[in-house]
């Protein structure tokens, strides 16, 4: 891997002088500024990068950037600055292309679009102005009105969002008109590992790239009714006031589909046509009347595994039989017999030597023709409706759930968090006053609440709980909870929490008719005592440099 890895500074270093000239061509001021060009990629991806980052840049010097004078009218530097920003980011890499320019109309870009017949005028009236923005990302759209070397060539932004799709990434543009545009590419750090989650369709096992992944839903038997409907031809899911395409890997694939029976979990055969099979479990065993046949199950415990995949600027939900664990896995290229099945981007080898394929996100929903324009439709009049909830709740941050004993309740931002870990409660071990857990090779320190703060702890008797792993830089450690609620996105106004200054503690709010304590992860890992691991490791170094020498 280390082999592999280069920094991105190699190509980044190229567009000073494409700035430069793009520059004198327009009779424009623009000053490019690269932040982060020590961060490293592999290889293929750098290769892959190049095109997409010269016709982003390109697009920033030409559509975004004005003329001076233009600038000075508006009140703005005469001189336009382009900011290209690495960085890592939950184990991948972040690539942030900014610019200070005109931004992007919403209006502007509807009416070229309409022009075109990429849209209709009711598809319009439903868009936000974020997915008006994104209608440039469509095939064939152009706003150029002339050909030159920067505009108008017939390669537009469709082409960027494909070639960055086909590295495993993603593209998100957000713009304010008159303040400029903010181009987000999300990679992985290389294609030759990566990591996925391992799912199970009947006897067969396939890789989704966490990349794509964005959630794992369990919906159970009572609750399918409330959570799944039927929107025009399509079966969606609603999450958290938002409806998702749904589609059913094994009817994708076309192979039978099975589900998982208590008490052995054995796989029997699904007889259930629907998605949304909505018989009640009724002592009769009837449903409106009808008897239930001989051929549907009479087992009830069904619960539907859903793995939330995201592509660009849309989400769907991926039925599966079972859910495994999470994997690094090495990608081998699909053979010339398969590589013109649109569903997968490569396979891998098992520990068990069984072959997995991995799945394609955007193939998939593709090949399984999914219609993101009804739910989002359907969203856009269900928002509306809201009013000034659903845009408080834009406005909130998304947030995690969960309890350290079962009558409290705390919460941490999504942002803060990098993994979340189910957890025997045996395998902790103390050394001293300090709780670790043998995690990855190495043993990671764990932090109790109760040590903390004035809570209750966690009942004695409890065998499994769960590892909230933080993402903050410089700290390594895990929160040891009871259980997972849920995931949600508040706007809330917090209140003082206890009596006195808590540092690690941001304070208190109503939560779902709950009083939820917020915390604050750095300030978290500070109270606990735990060092710095930069500044550890250039103590170790130190120490283990002299030790050398004296050994020698």
């Amino acid at each position: 891997m280390q082999t592999r890895m280069q920094p991105i500074g190699n190509i980044l270093s190229r567009f000073r002088r494409l700035v430069r000239d793009a520059a004198q061509q327009l009779h424009k001021q623009i000053e490019l500024e690269i932040i982060g060009e020590e961060v490293e990629l592999d290889k293929s991806m750098l290769e892959g990068l190049s095109d997409p980052l010269t016709h982003i840049i390109r697009n920033s010097c030409d559509h975004g950037i004005e003329l001076p004078e233009v600038r000075k009218v508006a009140g703005k530097c005469e001189i336009g600055k382009v900011l290209i920003h690495t960085y890592h980011e939950g184990g991948q890499i972040n690539l942030l292309i900014e610019d200070d320019g005109q931004g992007i109309d919403p209006q502007k870009v509807a009416k070229k679009a309409m022009q075109l017949g990429l849209v209709t005028p009711l598809q319009v009236e439903r868009f936000s102005s974020k997915d008006l923005i994104n209608l440039i990302m469509l095939p064939g759209f152009s706003t150029a009105e002339q050909i030159s070397d920067l505009s108008g060539r017939g390669v537009g932004m469709d082409v960027v969002r494909t070639n960055i799709e086909k590295l495993g990434g993603s593209i998100s543009i957000d713009s304010r008109p008159g303040q400029g545009s903010r181009l987000l590419l999300k990679l992985p750090l290389t294609l030759a590992i990566i990591p996925s989650l391992i799912v199970g369709v009947a006897q067969y096992h396939f890789a989704i790239p966490q990349l794509n992944l964005v959630e794992l839903i369990c919906v159970h038997p009572g609750e399918v009714i409330q959570r799944i409907e039927k929107i025009g031809h399509a079966v969606v899911l609603r999450l958290r006031g938002r409806l998702l395409p749904l589609v059913r890997l094994a009817d994708v694939l076309e192979i039978d589909r099975y589900y998982v029976a208590p008490p052995a979990d054995t796989l029997e055969l699904e007889c259930r046509e629907a998605i949304a099979d909505r018989r009640s479990a009724n002592p009769d065993n009837t449903f409106e009347g009808t008897p239930r046949g001989p051929q549907r199950r009479q087992n009830g415990l069904k619960a539907l595994y859903i793995a939330i995949l995201n592509i660009g600027v849309n989400q769907y939900g991926l039925i599966v039989d079972q859910v495994f664990n999470l994997e690094e896995i090495v990608i081998k290229p699909l053979p010339a017999v398969l590589k013109s099945c649109p569903v997968f981007s490569g396979s891998t080898i098992m520990g068990d030597g069984k072959v997995a394929m991995i799945l394609d996100a955007m193939g998939l929903a593709e090949f399984a023709q999914l219609s993101f324009s009804e739910a989002n439709a359907e969203n856009q009049q269900r928002n509306t409706l809201k009013g000034n909830d659903a845009h408080m709740a834009q406005d909130g941050q998304s947030i995690l759930l969960f309890n350290y004993a079962p009558s409290e309740t705390f919460a941490l931002p999504l942002s803060a968090i990098l993994r979340i870990e189910k957890l025997k409660m045996s395998q902790i071990q103390g050394m001293g006053q300090q709780e670790y857990l043998l995690y990855q090779g190495r043993g990671l320190p764990l932090v109790r609440l109760s040590s903390l703060y004035p809570v209750q702890p966690m009942p004695s008797s409890l065998e499994d709980g769960y590892l909230i792993i933080p993402h903050i830089e410089g700290y390594e450690f895990g929160i040891i909870v009871s259980r997972i609620l849920d995931t949600i996105q508040v706007c809330a106004e917090l209140q003082p929490v206890f009596d006195g200054c808590q540092p690690g503690l941001l304070g208190a709010a109503i939560v779902n008719d709950r009083m939820t304590v917020f915390l604050d992860p750095p300030l978290l890992a500070q109270r606990s005592g735990l060092k710095d691991w930069r500044h550890e490791a250039h103590v170790a170094e130190h120490v283990s440099d002299k030790a050398t020498v004296e050994i020698l």
